[in-house]
């Protein structure tokens, strides 16, 4: 294998793992995830144990059936739109590619805009603040973008 068609491979490697993390992981898995929690926070001493839980690693919050509700739709919408970018970068579409990049964005801008606005989740949003970083960076690259059709 020449050095050219080497390189194919690991763009053709990163874009299957990215675009597989982003369907599998980040959508289906969290999807179900967030399906399981649901059945869970009807419980008002679940709500009870999750709040302290939060307040014990420096998240100051109450938590209330309905609060819980809008965060898991939020989240939901979040996988959906996770799927819909794994899609597209699976099959090598430009829009996918466009459409990882500007979803990955602003889900950076509003997890730095949520930690002005509550400090005290600045660990929990620096380490979500990684992976939309690194699909920034990979789908932006010269070499990735030529790919994508």
């Amino acid at each position: 294998m020449d050095d050219t068609s080497s390189q194919r491979a690991q763009i053709a490697r990163g874009i299957l793992i990215l675009g597989m993390i982003n369907v599998g992981w980040f959508g289906v898995l969290f999807l179900a995830n967030l399906l399981l929690y649901i059945s869970l926070t009807t419980n008002p001493r679940v709500l009870a144990t999750i709040t302290e839980l939060l307040k014990s690693r420096g998240i100051e919050t109450t938590l209330t059936y309905a609060t819980v509700k809008v965060a898991i739709t939020i989240q939901m919408v979040i996988c959906l739109l996770y799927i819909i970018s794994g899609v597209g970068i699976l099959k090598r579409k430009n829009w996918g590619r466009k459409f990882t990049v500007c979803f990955a964005s602003i889900y950076v801008f509003v997890l730095f805009v949520l930690t002005v606005l509550q400090p005290s989740i600045v660990k929990y949003t620096l380490f979500r603040i990684i992976y939309p970083g690194i699909l920034i960076w990979y789908f932006t690259s010269k070499k990735i973008i030529s790919n994508f059709s």
